[in-house]
């Protein structure tokens, strides 16, 4: 080996070490850096005995541990909306203080006891207004947090798409890039980073799997298989609203719209689309069930009732869509039409000004509309006129003449609201009859008798109303604080088991992290070991090359 061959040699370690010394310090930088993997120079002999050379500069990547890594992403992410919302949900249906829905509710039926106990004072039906109104307050509070987390649980689904169109976008650039580079033959190790990077954010998304092609780019599929990113192109996703308000994910490919809302799987989306889709209606409706029924069992109990005074007019709370339709109908459009017994009858108490009573007894024929009925009414009831107001029937009684009800077993007075407490239909939109609140005395706390005759301090209505706070609801299968108790305690079984079910799947993914990190993370301590050892042999080098220089000197100097 000649001198100059000596010089050539230390020439190209010099390169070698030179480029190790690049490599180290790119990854000392990058140390912190979310998505970079670990550096490392492939040094390489020149034969024969002609140096060394970087050839390669290759990825410490954990191929394995990152295929896990994604799809357990899309997981601890669907969770981890569930976790947040359920919090929230639990927040709504908090029993743990005095101001909570089981005590609200109790309130409102001791109430009745209390008439019950004094029916002649104004003080207790004032009382037992505040505490319906309260009631119903507080449950339209409620039904309007879930509501208004489920519009939450909308928009976040809107902006979620738009996070999911910018990261395939940047995919689809980096696949272009990535290419170019290593077809040239230069390094595209960032480039992979941060498109690696960039998938692990996508998964947090929603659920993805994805393939490489022989020329390094990737393409992506989401759902049943709809493609998300091929090569150089991606396919953007936008929001398109439904008939119910609620915004539907459509995969545009080409000219075509695919609504893939309904396969989407994985990831914060899938949480999203679950919270708004199946948890929150799900305690919306039974919140609505809770609701309806106290609505109509308080409202059948008090329309069988008579309060302090007669009524001269009253109009009905709730009205039809088409008075020509049959009542226990559909079509009818009342809220409660599948509450009238057809067959069943009903009374009214017509006095004349010396409190002398007529009893008519009007049963609910088959088919029957509210105009039949109006008409019945004024053919066959003296001394009081029906109309229809605005779809509601309207009693009024002639100068001189009052009314009262008595037994309903036909559930007319509940279904059209006639002489009820409550109005509305569910927890959206429970109310208190303002007949009632301004008029507490019409409180039916009393009931007429066989003969017509009623007293000012019978509770005996007021008791029933009362007792139904014990009584098992059909509807419900339980009463209501036993049904309530039930709800809450399936909300919070639900949050129990998502909140466990988040930290076992959060560990095994810190757990995959760190297998990954110790293979391609950095580590400082081994990066400057490797900077002394590349410096070291840089200076070996430099030393070679000052030696052989010195020696083809001496050669010169000979004669």
């Amino acid at each position: 080996m000649s001198i100059i061959d000596a010089l050539n040699i230390a020439w190209t370690g010099i390169i070698a070490q030179q480029k190790g010394m690049d490599v180290t310090s790119h990854n000392i930088a990058n140390a912190d850096t979310p998505g970079y993997c670990r550096q490392i120079p492939i040094l390489e002999t020149i034969a024969p005995i002609g140096g060394v050379k970087v050839p390669h500069i290759i990825r410490a990547y954990d191929i394995f541990t990152t295929s896990m890594i994604h799809p357990k992403l899309s997981v601890v992410f669907d969770l981890e909306v569930g976790k947040k919302y359920l919090e929230n949900i639990e927040g709504i249906f908090n029993e743990t203080e005095d101001s909570g829905l089981r005590a609200t509710l109790s309130d409102f039926f001791n109430s009745w006891e209390e008439i019950a106990n004094n029916p002649s004072s104004l003080a207790e039906r004032i009382a037992a207004i505040e505490n319906g109104q309260e009631l119903a307050n507080k449950i339209n509070t409620m039904y309007q947090d879930l509501e208004n987390l489920r519009l939450n649980a909308n928009s976040e689904i809107e902006t979620t798409v738009e996070e999911i169109n910018n990261i395939t976008s940047q995919i689809a650039q980096l696949n272009v890039k990535i290419a170019e580079f290593e077809a040239g033959g230069e390094n595209a190790n960032d480039l992979r980073d941060k498109r690696n990077f960039l998938i692990e954010e996508l998964s947090k998304l929603v659920g993805n799997h994805h393939i490489e092609d022989k020329d390094g780019k990737i393409c992506i599929f989401i759902g049943k298989g709809s493609t998300l990113v091929q090569g150089k192109d991606y396919n953007s996703l936008e929001v398109k609203t439904d008939s119910g308000g609620n915004f539907r994910i459509i995969l545009k490919v080409g000219s075509s719209e695919i609504d893939i809302t309904d396969d989407i799987n994985g990831g914060k989306i899938a949480g999203l689309l679950n919270m708004r889709d199946e948890v929150i209606p799900e305690y919306k409706n039974k919140l609505n069930a809770l609701a309806t029924s106290i609505i109509k069992e308080v409202n059948k109990q008090h329309s069988q009732g008579v309060g302090l005074t007669l009524f001269h007019e009253t109009t009905g709370s709730y009205e039809v869509t088409d008075p020509n339709a049959q009542l226990a109908s559909q079509a009818s459009g009342l809220d409660f039409w599948d509450e009238i017994i057809e067959g069943n009858q009903f009374t009214i108490w017509v006095y004349d000004s010396s409190g002398t009573a007529v009893q008519n007894q009007i049963t609910i024929q088959p088919g029957w509309s509210l105009n039949d009925l109006r008409n019945y009414i004024n053919t066959n009831v003296n001394n009081l006129t029906a109309n229809i107001v605005d779809g509601k029937l309207q009693l009024i009684a002639d100068d001189g003449y009052s009314f009262g009800f008595s037994d309903d077993s036909s559930n007319i007075l509940m279904a059209l609201g006639i002489n009820t407490f409550f109005t509305g239909k569910d927890a959206e939109d429970i109310g208190i009859n303002s007949l009632i609140s301004d008029n507490p005395e019409y409180i039916a706390a009393a009931k007429i008798e066989n003969d017509g005759s009623f007293a000012p301090g019978d509770g005996r209505n007021a008791q029933e109303i009362a007792n139904l706070q014990d009584n098992s609801i059909d509807e419900l299968g339980d009463t209501f604080n036993g049904y309530l108790s039930s709800l809450v305690g399936e909300i919070g079984i639900k949050a129990r088991g998502t909140y466990r079910n988040h930290d076992f799947h959060n560990s095994l993914l810190s757990s995959l992290k760190e297998r990954r990190e110790s293979i391609q993370g950095v580590s400082l301590d081994e990066e400057m070991t490797n900077l002394i050892k590349f410096q070291r042999a840089y200076e070996a080098c430099i030393k070679i090359m000052q030696a052989s220089d010195e020696m083809f000197e001496d050669l010169l100097q000979i004669k």
